[in-house]
């Protein structure tokens, strides 16, 4: 029985790449580090550069963040305080995962048999991974002023009716705010034009996830 907690590539093992501190562009292939590290040729990191536009990485926090507030990692809202993450379980209850993260802190949780047997009945991510994640976030971010998750320039936030994915209107009894760009938003949506500039400024309004 193993745990993995983070960590760098070690093997091809189900936890051992589990969340990787040396990533590879798209174009480049991975090679050989001393000590059996996978890097890439030259050993620069692409940390600090920017793969994505800012509007996708808030829509897709904000679907992560769904998954706390709606889904199937409902057990982290414990932690009282804005996160985002995503529960994963292999066939045959083999393999158990949580990858989340706050503004400032991402963890990853891997729970499975070093003989790929099951870890049993129900042991789904929610249930065998995502209480250890809890657990360690709640210690790591301890002394960490609760923050949410910036919302970008070019975010249209729209209240939508969480039983229908529709506009919410006004007999709508459970609401979430949605994340679209600005050429995605229902017609009763209106661009925000106070969205914050960098993280440490502070958002009016955020999403809740629709999941």
């Amino acid at each position: 029985f193993r745990i993995g907690l983070g960590g760098r590539c070690t093997g091809i093992g189900g936890g051992d790449c589990l969340l990787c501190h040396q990533d590879v562009d798209r174009g480049d292939l991975p090679t050989q580090e001393p000590g059996g590290h996978l890097g890439r040729e030259g050993g620069t990191s692409t940390f600090g550069r920017s793969v994505l536009d800012p509007v996708t990485i808030y829509q897709v926090t904000n679907l992560m963040k769904g998954v706390v507030t709606h889904g199937t990692g409902q057990m982290a809202k414990q932690l009282r305080r804005p996160v985002a993450g995503k529960t994963g379980t292999t066939n045959g209850l083999r393999d158990a995962w949580f990858v989340g993260f706050s503004p400032s802190l991402v963890a990853a949780v891997w729970v499975g048999m070093d003989d790929n047997s099951t870890l049993g009945y129900k042991e789904t991510g929610g249930k065998a991974a995502l209480p250890i994640w809890v657990e360690y976030m709640g210690k790591a971010l301890k002394d960490i002023p609760a923050t949410d998750f910036p919302v970008p320039r070019g975010v249209v936030l729209e209240e939508i009716d969480a039983d229908t994915g529709a506009p919410a209107t006004e007999g709508t009894r459970s609401r979430v705010m949605e994340a679209f760009r600005q050429d995605q938003r229902p017609i009763s949506s209106q661009p925000m034009d106070a969205a914050t500039p960098d993280a440490g400024a502070a958002s009016p309004v955020v999403g809740d996830g629709f999941y």
